[in-house]
């Protein structure tokens, strides 16, 4: 018997695996394809501590958009990437910064971030408005207009 026709064999007496399997690699596939602009790029924003993030605040006569991420987390490069952008394009009317929850877990607890990626954005060292989940400029647009 030839590997095709144990392959037919097979995915006639178990169809609902055959499928799962196909769904499953051409949903990994389509996933890395459409995600892998974003992660060929990587972002060149700085990334604060507990020690830099109040001294960023206090300097700055800019809005501070900071984005709280994880580097383990894939919504949170995409992310990285879109303000990486907004930053070049917005750099003087914006200070774009980053805190890695992981290293400074007490600025998460600080600011409540239960889910990553979040945008706070501060005025004045205050919070004006903040966010979770992917935002495109427009969006951060929105969220610096509060």
């Amino acid at each position: 018997m030839t590997w095709t026709e144990r392959i037919r064999m097979y995915a006639q007496q178990n169809p609902n695996i055959v499928f799962g399997i196909l769904f499953v690699l051409l949903f990994t596939i389509t996933s890395m394809l459409v995600t892998k602009p974003f992660y060929s790029k990587p972002d060149s924003l700085p990334i604060l501590t507990s020690e830099t993030f109040a001294e960023t605040l206090d300097t700055s006569d800019k809005p501070v958009i900071i984005e709280f991420f994880a580097p383990w987390c894939g919504p949170c490069r995409i992310q990285g990437s879109i303000l990486n952008d907004y930053q070049e394009k917005h750099a003087d009317s914006v200070v774009v910064a980053k805190v890695n929850i992981d290293q400074s877990k007490e600025l998460a607890e600080q600011y409540g971030i239960n889910a990553i990626p979040t945008i706070i954005v501060f005025r004045q060292g205050a919070v004006t408005t903040s966010s979770s989940g992917i935002h495109e400029s427009k969006q951060i647009d929105e969220l610096l207009a509060k």
